[in-house]
């Protein structure tokens, strides 16, 4: 393989490699960094979700406290007078509390009265005897640190959740002796739920905790959610998070699940800005390739091949009088020369030779000369040659004589 596709296969491939790290480099950083940001932001809006949820109990706790800390009431413990009850207690006034469960305890947690409301009817019902049956006197709800302390919380009466809140019976200066308690209730309906998701602006939805399945198993609860983890959140989908808070009851016990289904924005503009770097990063390697190769071919490689072409014109036409060209002041400037330097040498080596070669020519043919010139005296000098010299002479003589005797 030629040295231009070699270079153009190591610079592909090492963009290559460099482009694929950096992608894995940058995608497990940044995809933990916007799956954390994504978490943060889920948190935040299902503790919109539980803010939501705690203006209705803190509601329910400014309507207890301002008709228990009230002289009304407060009279009402010891003469149960019944222009309080036609006054107070009727169905116009309840429906308009929206509550459903209302009950006074006296000082000896005995129900001076008690009643539950269905808001959907407008009417009174009676209350649920497992209600009743809980709220004696050391359910945590009737448990007071201080005469003016309120304790709201859910309890689980059948398969409904109910929202409570109780306070102690005291003057209107808020002022004692306590003459009882106040329980004052809402279910925890689809109308409360709703206004959870207007105050939210979130997709709310609530569940019982551990509620059965219509197939009659327990419905799944996201592991890691605990009361010292209330809160935490699950991608439910490449666009979707679900949010989830976990509710306690008036026992401490997990009774309840908000859930908020969320868009995964932040992580997907933070998807879709790593596609956008991926694809910059893409074409800034084509042109950095591009470039390096032109850079590449036009410094190293175009000339590299010259120097070949040239080397290989000498080698076919066997001609020492050819020159690589010479281009720059880099090292293959400096091999250029070196190789014309060389085919210079290698000419003046063979000019020399050729020399020498006519030399040894003409000394040779010198060399024959003066040796047969030797030959010839040698032999000229002989007395063999002499002798047949003479007799030549002598018959030449004889023939010069017989010829002048014949002519008259």
């Amino acid at each position: 393989m030629r040295i231009r596709p070699k270079t153009t296969i190591a610079v592909v491939g090492t963009l290559i490699l460099l482009i694929v790290g950096l992608f894995v480099a940058m995608s497990t950083t940044l995809n933990s960094e916007f799956q954390r940001a994504q978490a943060q932001n889920s948190r935040a809006n299902i503790e919109r979700v539980v803010t939501a949820y705690r203006s209705q109990v803190n509601s329910l706790q400014s309507l207890v406290t301002s008709w228990a800390y009230w002289n009304a009431t407060y009279a009402f413990i010891l003469n149960r007078n019944s222009a309080y009850l036609r006054s107070n207690l009727n169905t116009a006034s309840i429906a308009s509390l929206g509550l459903n469960v209302m009950i006074y305890f006296n000082s000896s947690h005995r129900v001076v009265y008690s009643t539950g409301f269905d808001t959907a009817n407008g009417t009174k019902v009676a209350l649920p005897k497992r209600l009743l049956g809980q709220l004696n006197a050391r359910n945590p709800l009737l448990q007071f640190p201080n005469l003016t302390s309120n304790n709201p919380g859910l309890i689980l009466i059948g398969h409904r959740l109910l929202l409570l809140d109780a306070a102690s019976i005291l003057t209107s200066n808020a002022t004692g002796p306590a003459r009882g308690e106040l329980v004052f209730g809402r279910y925890v309906n689809a109308a409360m739920v709703a206004n959870f998701r207007q105050l939210s602006d979130l997709p709310v939805t609530l569940v019982l905790y551990h509620a059965k399945t219509p197939k009659g198993a327990f419905a799944p609860v996201p592991s890691g959610l605990s009361l010292a983890h209330a809160y935490t959140s699950i991608p439910t989908g490449r666009d979707t998070i679900v949010g989830f808070a976990l509710l306690p009851d008036i026992y401490g016990r997990p009774v309840a699940v908000l859930e908020a289904k969320m868009h995964r924005t932040i992580y997907l503009e933070g998807v879709a800005s790593l596609r956008f770097l991926v694809i910059a990063l893409i074409i800034a390697g084509l042109a950095f390739l591009i470039l390096t190769l032109g850079l590449l071919d036009r410094m190293i490689l175009s000339r590299v091949t010259r120097l070949y072409q040239g080397v290989q014109a000498i080698r076919s036409r066997d001609d020492l009088s050819l020159r690589v060209p010479v281009s720059g002041s880099d090292e293959l400037s400096e091999l250029s020369s070196a190789i014309n330097r060389m085919l210079n040498g290698l000419q003046e080596s063979l000019q020399r030779e050729q020399k020498l070669r006519v030399e040894v020519q003409e000394l040779r043919i010198e060399i024959d000369q003066t040796k047969r010139k030797r030959e010839v005296a040698r032999i000229v000098e002989s007395d063999y040659f002499q002798d047949i010299q003479r007799k030549v002479e002598e018959m030449r003589k004889k023939k010069d004589d017989n010829q002048a005797k014949e002519d008259p």
